[in-house]
């Protein structure tokens, strides 16, 4: 009987080290920000240097919707449907691709979300007049480019040189992630194969797929917090995730375009206006809305 009740002090002192651990703790936080960068790293994807609305009233997208990329060309799922300048003939094209994506969603009496990338500059009108008469069961959420991080507290100062982006040089930022990200775990051996790279640097990943920071962490479980590097490993990981512009978000309102068949309200878009002039007159907005255009 004493031997029993050592066993079940002893575990239980165990469970309270854990729960106690300040290590842990400090680990338990740091998975949960970079999960929370994950969730607003750049969709794959998204073009290089890609430009964006910007707003800070935005949530990260969910899942990994299908993406939808609008400039000079319109782009869906990585395949080209035409140029913005062509827009009946690329209306036509797209519309028959939203059509086929719809059509092949699980579960299939469930709406389908569309995240749509829309240039800053590209006219409203225009991108209302590709979407209205899209499929039924088809919602478009806009992203946004929402304020770039802030520094982390103790963040050391050579992360932000080191991963500063080079004007002109897009590609040349997976090497500076990976030469920073050497450095930041010179000191943790078992998290060097674990830089949560975002999916615009892996576009074999899914649309909009946020990487794992599970591995990650894993390893710095392995190293403990005697770890000096520990700092600068978040620090380079979440500036891997989110990237040198600022984390992409979605605005809250959820769109249609056309001519209303519900209850839900509607807004006419102006003449003139811009994606990024539209974007501000939805901030805040939430629930279902419908666009309009002439």
């Amino acid at each position: 009987m004493r031997r029993a009740s050592l066993i079940v002090a002893l575990a239980l002192g165990a469970c309270s080290r854990g729960v106690d651990d300040p290590c842990e703790a400090r680990l338990r936080a740091i998975e949960e920000r970079l999960t929370a960068a994950a969730a607003s790293a750049a969709p794959a994807g998204t073009p290089e240097e890609a430009a964006l609305p910007r707003s800070d009233r935005g949530v990260p997208f969910d899942g990994a919707p299908p993406l939808l990329v609008v400039g000079d060309e319109v782009v869906l799922a990585g395949r080209g449907v035409g140029g913005i300048e062509e827009l009946d003939a690329t209306g036509t094209t797209l519309r028959r691709d939203l059509a086929r994506f719809v059509e092949g969603r699980a579960p299939a009496d469930e709406p389908l979300l569309f995240a749509v990338l829309a240039a800053p500059d590209v006219s409203a009108d225009a991108l209302a007049r590709l979407l209205r008469g899209a499929p039924a069961d088809a919602r478009f959420a806009l992203g946004v480019r929402a304020a770039p991080l802030p520094a982390l507290e103790g963040e050391p100062a050579w992360v932000e040189s080191e991963t500063r982006a080079i004007p002109g040089r897009p590609e040349a930022l997976r090497e500076r992630l990976d030469a920073a990200w050497s450095r930041a775990t010179a000191s943790c051996e078992p998290a060097r194969a674990h830089v949560p790279v975002p999916p615009a640097l892996r576009p074999a990943d899914p649309p909009l797929g946020a990487p794992s920071v599970h591995a990650l962490v894993a390893a710095l479980r392995e190293c403990r917090c005697g770890d000096p590097g520990l700092g600068a490993i978040e620090a380079v990981a979440r500036r891997a995730l989110v990237g040198p512009d600022g984390p992409v978000h979605r605005l809250r309102v959820t769109l249609r375009f056309g001519l209303p068949s519900d209850a839900a309200p509607a807004v006419e878009v102006e003449p003139h206006e811009t994606v990024e002039a539209f974007a501000r007159r939805l901030e805040g907005r939430e629930g279902p809305l419908w666009v309009r255009a002439e």
